[in-house]
């Protein structure tokens, strides 16, 4: 089981099907895992699991801005294709 906080919020990602606002994967990581990661912690492991990807060449993590708020959805995209 992931116990990480990278590992929880890779996790996360991996098992969604559509993009996911901070407080979404903070919800699904307290759902699934029964541990409280900060959402300055998970944007913190959004950006290292982004990195690693993108260093590997393997994908990346994508992020869409949603019209009309200040926040964004980030969905893990792996060989320039959405994961589904």
């Amino acid at each position: 089981m992931a116990t990480s906080q990278k590992g929880r919020v890779l996790a996360v990602l991996e098992a969604s099907s559509e993009p996911l606002a901070l407080f979404e994967i903070r919800d699904r990581i307290v759902a699934q895992f029964m541990q409280s990661d900060s959402d300055a912690a998970i944007s913190a492991r959004i950006r290292d699991i982004r990195h690693e990807l993108e260093v590997e060449s393997c994908g990346t993590v994508g992020r869409v801005q949603v019209p009309g708020r200040s926040w964004c959805r980030y969905q893990l995209v792996r060989n320039g294709s959405a994961k589904s």
